[in-house]
């Protein structure tokens, strides 16, 4: 797709379906708002209710300059803040929630785990209001760090098509980096390469494919290498992956680097092995 023709139908997206994309003529703010609000809705930044339409032209424009991208992320983390009053700090609510979230995913805090034992059949909506709020918060805060680990990622277009269960390791793996997983990011990483090499060397070496114990991965990439399907390079870098998987899979914890880093040497990997149809 051109980028004006993905310009235009982002456009029409926003100011379509009884939605109108606005311009404040009096401090030039830009808001998406309700078309029968229009008339009534006051300016988020000076409260003035002086809006016009802000026409496909211009905001073509401002895309190509960046000027939209902190609009909404912006304007939606600055109403939830306004948000927060009382006697209890936000800090201390989103540490209950948290604690409340973990209660869910997995072994948590056990006064807080009979608490919700008791209360999710009887209030499930309560429970539904603290979860919507949390995730709600939680993703505006953490928006442009998802926004800016997603642009260090470059597009990956292979000549041979990777094996299904490829693909989806290496979707995941790249989800859980952005979302900071950085365990499960890891992990997968491996677990892509893993298959990559698996799937390639199958079509090289049919049921003489190398099997064995946890020192499978290792000798996949040696074989890999000795039939020239990875430069030395690629096999330093399907070592590193190898490594950070291990460390990961019997408890070690990763930080962002190394998932940076792991899902890096992945692609770099994957990227050789699919190279050629």
């Amino acid at each position: 797709m051109a980028r004006e023709d993905f310009f235009r139908k982002l456009y029409h997206r926003l100011h379509g379906q009884g939605r109108r994309l606005c311009v404040c003529t009096k401090c030039g703010a830009k808001l998406n708002i309700a078309a029968d609000f229009v008339s009534s809705e006051p300016c988020w930044e000076c409260e003035a209710v002086a809006w016009r339409e802000y026409t496909e032209e211009e905001f073509a424009s401002a895309a190509r300059k960046s000027e939209l991208l902190t609009l909404h992320s912006d304007y939606l983390a600055s109403e939830l803040k306004s948000l927060d009053d009382g006697d209890v700090e936000p800090d201390e609510w989103t540490r209950v929630y948290r604690e409340l979230v973990e209660c869910i995913e997995g072994f948590g805090d056990e006064q807080m785990a009979t608490w919700l034992r008791s209360n999710l059949q009887k209030h499930p909506k309560i429970l539904e209001y603290v979860l919507d709020e949390f995730y709600t918060r939680d993703f505006l805060k953490n928006a442009r760090k998802l926004v800016a680990r997603t642009m260090l990622l470059t597009p990956m277009k292979p000549k041979a098509k990777p094996e299904g269960g490829v693909n989806l390791y290496l979707r995941e793996a790249t989800r859980c980096y952005v979302f900071g997983l950085w365990d499960s990011s890891v992990a997968l990483s491996r677990a892509a390469v893993e298959r990559a090499l698996k799937d390639r060397l199958k079509e090289q070496l049919g049921n003489n494919m190398p099997i064995g114990d946890d020192g499978l991965m290792k000798r996949l990439l040696d074989y890999a290498y000795k039939m020239r399907l990875i430069d030395g390079a690629h096999l330093t870098m399907g070592e590193k992956v190898r490594v950070a998987g291990n460390k990961v899979l019997h408890g070690a914890h990763a930080h962002e680097n190394d998932a940076g880093e792991s899902l890096a040497s992945a692609r770099g990997v994957l990227s050789q092995l699919y190279s050629r149809p």
